[in-house]
């Protein structure tokens, strides 16, 4: 597709005219600044940006069909887990950082500190883990499934607890 460059040079220049017009009033050669401009716009590679342009907008699109993909994937997938224990897994890693917290405090009440302190660690590295888990049983469409139904109760229970984890680490 070819962009009609006299037309972009107008408004172009109509543009820094008007931008100009906004300071204080110079003397200055008209002819040569719109030569000058004139051989700005001709630099400018219009069909570039279109292209780019056309790329954003088909990389958007890419994106959301995929996005659609990994939602049923999502959906199908959720028919074969059981909600409960993942979040018992989300809250577990959500306590690791209270857990050292306590350890640093009073390491007099704890007989492997040496053993407890690094494992804590290795484990911190799976956080991540609670919020995807966290962030996939929140979906509606996950907890409309046949195994979140037949253990609503708990699955209640334990995506709250995942939700206010302080509460229940209180206790």
């Amino acid at each position: 597709m070819k962009l009609n460059r006299p037309l972009f040079t107008f408004i172009f220049i109509a543009g820094l005219t008007a931008f100009a017009s906004t300071g204080q009033a110079q003397e200055t050669d008209a002819s040569a600044e719109i030569s000058d401009i004139a051989l700005l716009s001709q630099v400018i590679n219009w069909a570039g940006i279109f292209r780019a342009l056309v790329i954003i907008l088909v990389a958007w699109l890419v994106l959301r069909f995929v996005d659609r993909i990994v939602q049923d994937l999502g959906r199908s997938i959720a028919e074969h887990r059981l909600a409960f224990r993942e979040l018992g897994l989300a809250i577990g890693l959500h306590t690791i950082d209270r857990m050292q917290e306590t350890i640093a405090q009073h390491p007099g009440n704890f007989t492997n500190v040496d053993q407890l302190t690094p494992t804590l660690t290795n484990l911190s590295r799976f956080y991540p883990v609670y919020e995807f888990i966290k962030d996939f049983w929140l979906e509606a469409a996950h907890r409309s499934v046949g195994t979140w139904q037949e253990h609503a109760d708990i699955n209640k229970v334990m995506l709250a607890t995942c939700l206010a984890p302080d509460s229940y680490l209180k206790l």
